[in-house]
C-alpha cells in the first residue's frame, strides 16, 4: 500500500529511473489496493500523458505513448475510473496499440534516457554541454529529500551550485536553449529549498539561502497561462517536475521554520505566494502555514482567514481545514477555528465532489463534541450517521475514528472512558441502522460488480466496516489460530457484554461475505456465551441466506462445523432451553432443505440427544 502510494505521484510513472519499477509494481499489486488508491493512480497515469513539458521537445506522442503503455499493465476488472476504462478498451480493441505483455515494454516502447536524449539532439557535444549535464545530475541528487546533508557540507555545495550556474549561463550565451535551461533553474531552486530545511545554519548561510529563495520566488515558471484541470479539486492532487516558483514557496516556509523573526521582506513573499495564480505555490505556503505562529502568530490568521475566503480550489480548502483541525480543541482560538471550518463548508456547499473536503472537518467536530460536549458539533456529527449515501467519505471518517477511540478507551474532562465507549458504540449502531435501512428493498442485488460498483459500495460501505471492527474489537476473535482458553473466557465475557449492542446488530447483516466473516467470529465467543452466540448465528443465517450466504460452500462448512461442536459441547443446553432448541432445529431444517450431506447425520444426532 505505501509503495502504491508512491505511483500517485506522475513523477514516478514518467522517470526512467522509476518507470520500469513503477510498471512491474501495477501489474502485480494494482488490484490489491483499495479503490480509492487505484483511482488516484489512474488519474496519476492519465495527468502523464498531459505534462508535455517533460517531454522531448514537449511531444503529445511520446507523453501519450507512456501513458497508454501504463494503462496496459492494469487489470482491466480492476479499473476503477470512466476515463481510464475507455482508454483501456480502446488501447485493447487496437490493432495499431497492442500493450505490452510485460514491464519491459515500459522501457522498450520508445522512452529513452535524458542523456541519450540530449546526444540524440547534438546537445551534448561541447565539453560545457558534459560538463552542464553532470552537474544537472549532481545538483539533483543533493536536492533529494533523503540525502544526508548538514550545515557542513553548505561551502562544497555552494560550489557546485556556482559552477552549474556559470556552466548554464554560458550555454546560454553559446546557444538557443528552452525547456532544459529553466529545469536547470528549478533543479539549482529545489536545492535551495532543501538546503533552507537543514539545522544549524550560520548566519550567513542563512541569509544567502533565503536572498536566492525570495530572487526564485519572483520567476516566470511556473506560468500562470498553465492549463491546470479540476486536478486541484480532488484530493490529492500533484505536480511534475521542479519549478523555480513552487520551490521558493516551500523553500522560504523552510527559512520560517527554523528562525524566530523575519524580515518584510520574506513576510511580502509569503503573502505575494499565498495568493499565487499557481495552486502547487498555494499548497506550499498553505501546508507550512503552522510555521508562522511562532514567529508571527497573527500573520499566520491573516494568510488562513485569507485563503478560507478567497481559495477556490477544494484540495487547497482541505489543506486548510486540515491546518485548523491540527490546533487542540481547548485552544485559546478554539471558538475561531470552529467560525473559519463552518466557513469553508459554507462555501463548498453545492460544489460536486466536494466530500473529501467535508471528510476533513470530521476530526475538528467530534474533538469539540469529546472534549468540550459541543451540542453543535454533535448535530452536525449526527447529521452524517443519518445520511450514510450523501455523506459516505465524511461518514466512514467518523467510524475510523470512533474505531480508534472504542480500540483505545480514554477518559476527558466532559466524559469518562465508559460514557465515551457508549457514544461510540451508540454511533456505530445508528450508522448500521441506517446503512441497513438504505440496502433493504432496494434493487442491489448484482450492482457490486462492474458500473453499479461505487453506488453499491456506498450504500453497504457502512455495514461492511461496522461488522469488520466489532470482530476486531472482541480482541481479535475473529481469526484466532485456536479457540480461546478457558483463562481468556472472564475477558471474552467482558467484551462481549460491552459491545452487545454492536454484536446484535451485525447478527442480522445480509451480505454474505460479511456474514461469514462475522460467523468466524460467533463460533469462537461460543463457548464462553453459548445461548446468546447461537440466537445470532440464527439471526445472522436467516438474514444473509437470502442473499447467497448459504450458496457458497464456504458459508456452508462454517456453518455445519459450528452446529456440530453446539450438538457436542451443549447438549444440556438444547435440551433445557427451548429458544435454542427451536434456534438448532430452524439451522438444520435449512441446511436439510438445500441436501448438504452432512446435514442428515446431524439431525439424527439432534433427536438422539432429545431422546436421551
Amino acid at each position: 500500500q505505501r509503495l502504491g502510494q508512491l505511483l500517485t505521484h506522475p513523477v514516478f510513472l514518467r522517470r526512467s529511473e522509476t518507470r520500469y519499477a513503477a510498471a512491474n509494481l501495477l501489474q502485480q499489486r494494482f488490484e490489491s489496493w483499495n479503490a480509492e488508491l487505484r483511482e488516484r493512480i489512474e488519474a496519476a497515469i492519465m495527468q502523464v500523458g498531459r505534462d508535455l513539458q517533460h517531454f522531448a521537445e514537449n511531444s503529445i506522442e511520446a507523453a501519450e505513448k507512456l501513458r497508454d503503455s501504463l494503462i496496459a499493465c492494469l487489470p482491466e476488472r480492476a479499473i476503477v475510473t470512466v476515463e481510464a476504462k475507455a482508454l483501456s478498451e480502446r488501447i485493447r480493441s487496437s490493432q495499431a496499440a497492442t500493450p505490452p505483455r510485460s514491464a519491459s515494454g515500459i522501457v522498450n516502447s520508445g522512452f529513452i534516457s535524458e542523456e541519450e536524449y540530449l546526444r540524440q539532439k547534438g546537445k551534448l557535444q561541447t565539453e560545457n554541454e558534459k560538463r552542464l549535464f553532470e552537474l544537472r545530475q549532481e545538483i539533483r541528487r543533493l536536492g533529494e529529500p533523503d540525502q544526508p546533508l548538514t550545515a557542513n557540507d553548505i561551502p562544497q555545495v555552494f560550489q557546485k551550485i556556482s559552477e552549474c550556474e556559470n556552466a548554464l549561463a554560458k550555454k546560454t550565451m553559446d546557444s538557443e536553449t528552452g525547456d532544459e535551461s529553466n529545469n536547470a533553474v528549478g533543479e539549482i531552486a529545489a536545492l535551495f529549498s532543501r538546503l533552507a530545511d537543514i539545522e544549524g545554519l550560520s548566519s550567513a548561510d542563512q541569509l544567502t539561502i533565503s536572498e536566492r529563495l525570495l530572487d526564485f520566488a519572483n520567476h516566470f515558471e511556473p506560468s500562470s497561462h498553465i492549463e491546470i484541470g479540476d486536478e486541484w479539486d480532488k484530493p490529492h492532487p500533484g505536480w511534475s517536475g521542479f519549478l523555480p516558483r513552487i520551490e521558493a514557496a516551500w523553500g522560504i516556509m523552510n527559512v520560517v521554520r527554523h528562525i524566530a523573526v523575519f524580515g518584510n521582506d520574506i513576510r511580502t513573499a509569503i503573502d505575494r505566494l499565498a495568493d499565487d495564480a499557481s495552486p502547487p505555490v498555494r499548497c506550499a505556503v498553505i501546508e507550512n502555514s503552522h510555521y508562522l505562529l511562532r514567529p508571527d502568530p497573527d500573520f499566520f490568521w491573516e494568510v488562513i482567514e485569507r485563503r478560507v475566503e478567497a481559495e477556490d480550489r477544494l484540495a487547497l480548502l482541505e489543506d486548510v481545514v486540515n491546518i485548523l483541525g491540527g490546533f487542540s480543541p481547548k485552544n485559546q482560538h478554539a471558538d475561531r477555528i470552529d467560525r473559519l471550518i463552518r466557513r469553508v463548508e459554507t462555501r463548498i456547499e453545492g460544489r460536486e465532489n466536494a466530500g473529501f473536503v467535508r471528510k476533513a472537518m470530521v476530526v475538528h467536530h467530534l474533538r469539540r463534541s469529546v472534549y468540550l460536549g459541543d451540542r453543535p458539533a454533535d448535530i452536525w456529527l449526527e447529521a452524517i450517521v443519518d445520511s450514510p449515501f450523501d455523506q459516505s467519505e465524511e461518514l466512514h471518517e467518523l467510524l475510523r475514528l470512533w474505531e480508534k477511540m472504542l480500540s483505545q478507551p480514554m477518559s476527558t474532562e466532559v466524559f469518562t472512558a465508559d460514557e465515551l465507549v457508549s457514544r461510540g458504540i451508540d454511533i456505530l449502531a445508528r450508522a448500521f441502522d441506517a446503512s441497513y435501512t438504505l440496502w433493504d428493498g432496494k434493487p442491489w442485488e448484482g450492482m457490486e460488480h462492474d458500473e453499479g460498483r461505487p453506488v453499491y459500495h456506498r450504500a453497504t460501505g457502512p455495514m461492511q466496516r461496522i461488522v469488520r471492527t466489532t470482530s476486531l474489537l472482541l480482541d481479535g476473535l475473529s481469526h484466532p489460530k485456536k479457540p480461546a482458553k478457558r483463562k481468556d473466557h472472564r475477558r471474552i465475557a467482558q467484551m462481549v457484554s460491552t459491545f452487545r449492542p454492536l454484536i446484535e446488530k451485525c447478527a442480522t447483516v445480509p451480505l454474505p461475505s460479511e456474514a461469514y466473516d462475522f460467523l468466524r467470529t460467533l463460533q469462537y465467543i461460543s463457548p464462553v456465551v453459548p445461548r446468546d452466540t447461537l440466537l445470532w448465528i440464527c439471526s445472522l443465517v436467516r438474514s444473509a441466506s437470502e442473499h447467497g450466504f448459504l450458496d457458497d460452500y464456504m458459508g456452508a462448512d462454517l456453518l455445519i462445523k459450528v452446529l456440530e461442536r453446539y450438538l457436542v459441547e451443549h447438549r444440556d443446553l438444547l435440551i433445557s432451553d427451548a429458544a435454542v432448541r427451536e434456534a438448532m432445529t430452524l439451522l438444520l431444517n435449512e441446511c436439510v432443505r438445500r441436501h448438504w450431506p452432512k446435514s442428515g447425520p446431524l439431525l439424527v444426532r439432534l433427536h438422539e440427544a432429545f431422546r436421551a
